[in-house]
């Protein structure tokens, strides 16, 4: 990304506490762009992200946020919309994964995979698209598109997630989809 490439734009980063999240949250934020990062439990590495572009000369904020909730996402973007008057970019990256063979897994911890990574990605795109004031589709997803056997939960959500996001950038009419699929590891 280059230095001022985001420059005016507000970003969403969920799950941008730790991890992929968090790099992806730095870097909008060293590309110009207001930054908010979700976060479900680890609020002293949300505060210190948050104080770290702070102290780079950006705008951000970390909204509290387990998207196991399917109120979480609409809440999130709305807090973005309500502090910055819009959001032009949301990052899909909160997820989870719950280690066990598929025999194992029970039907609970099967839901709530599918809870946090495929539905509340499609509810936080949903509610970006109906908020967001730009004009590109620019969710993005960050994820490993290989699965193994025991982890099939993890890629079921994030082939979901895939499929969802660029269907419905093309269905809302916002062809210039620039949404980016990163395989990693």
């Amino acid at each position: 990304m280059s230095a001022d490439g985001f420059k005016d734009q507000v970003v969403l980063v969920t799950g941008g506490s730790r991890g992929i999240g968090r790099a992806a949250a730095a870097l909008f934020g060293q590309a110009g762009a207001t930054v908010a990062i979700t976060y479900k439990s680890r609020k002293p590495e949300a505060d210190a992200l948050v104080e770290e572009l702070s102290h780079q000369g950006r705008e951000a904020m970390a909204v509290q946020a387990d998207f196991a909730d399917s109120a979480a996402p609409g809440i999130a973007v709305e807090a973005a919309v309500k502090r910055w008057g819009r959001l032009d970019v949301l990052v899909n990256n909160a997820g989870l994964t719950r280690d066990t063979l598929v025999m194992r897994m029970s039907e609970a911890d099967w839901d709530i995979v599918i809870q946090t990574n495929l539905r509340a990605a499609f509810l936080a795109s949903k509610a970006a698209l109906r908020r967001g004031g730009g004009g590109e589709c620019r969710a993005g997803e960050l994820q490993r598109l290989q699965s193994r056997l025991d982890r099939s939960d993890q890629g079921a959500g994030q082939r979901g997630r895939f499929a969802e996001h660029h269907g419905e950038c093309r269905r809302s009419g916002l062809h210039r989809d620039r949404a980016h699929q990163r395989a990693s590891g």
